[in-house]
């Protein structure tokens, strides 16, 4: 596992073949966080916080966790995870994985993508992503997010994009991105692919 705080200028081949991914509507879904909020009682977003930070993996459902845990099995031993998610703000990738485990996954959360890059007055995950990227500079690259992102984004012809969590099809797409080489636009990763952000290299973990 990388350090939680880590030197932008430093690229990360171990990180190859690099897999990122989301966590929400990937590993659940908008109905299951609805079903959890409904059966605790909560009724504004300070409840929400408070509970889910007590209970972060009520909010997995298990049938997806281990659907994607198996398809990992089978793609590599030891595969480079990497998250974006709105989960990595609360948690490290050490606790990540813990939580993960108590929904049946046996892999192991490296870092974060928000390690990688903050911009200023915000964080903006295409950017994150991005930044991944181009440190790592991978060969075989897999973005599992739901989230739309722009096309001069170098990633978006290695994402898969579940709209409502992780389904059977998606581990098919999962296989087939595996296994293409990483396509990198001419002169990646030196020339910029997009708006240049600020970037914080002693970003601590939360």
């Amino acid at each position: 596992m990388l350090e939680e705080s880590i030197p932008y200028t430093e690229r990360h081949p171990e990180l190859d073949p690099l897999f990122i991914m989301d966590i929400d509507n990937v590993l659940n879904t908008d109905d299951h966080i609805e079903q959890m909020n409904d059966q605790a009682g909560i009724e504004n977003y300070e409840d929400f916080k408070d509970y889910f930070h007590k209970n972060p993996a009520e909010y997995l459902q298990p049938e997806r966790v281990q659907r994607l845990d198996e398809c990992l099995d089978e793609l590599d031993p030891d595969p480079r995870i990497v998250t974006v998610s709105s989960w990595q703000t609360s948690f490290g990738a050490d606790f990540l994985t813990q939580v993960l485990e108590k929904a049946g996954f046996t892999h192991e959360i490296w870092t974060r993508t928000m390690n990688f890059h903050l911009k200023k007055g915000g964080r903006e995950r295409g950017q994150e992503i991005r930044y991944t990227v181009k440190n790592v500079d991978p060969d075989h690259c897999v973005v599992l997010d739901d989230r739309p992102y722009n096309e001069w984004f170098n990633f978006v012809h290695h994402q898969i994009q579940p709209e409502d969590g992780l389904e059977p099809e998606h581990v098919e797409q999962i296989h087939e991105l595996w296994n293409r080489p990483f396509e990198k636009k001419p002169g990646y990763p030196d020339e910029d692919d997009g708006p240049t952000p600020h970037v914080n290299p002693e970003l601590g973990s939360s």
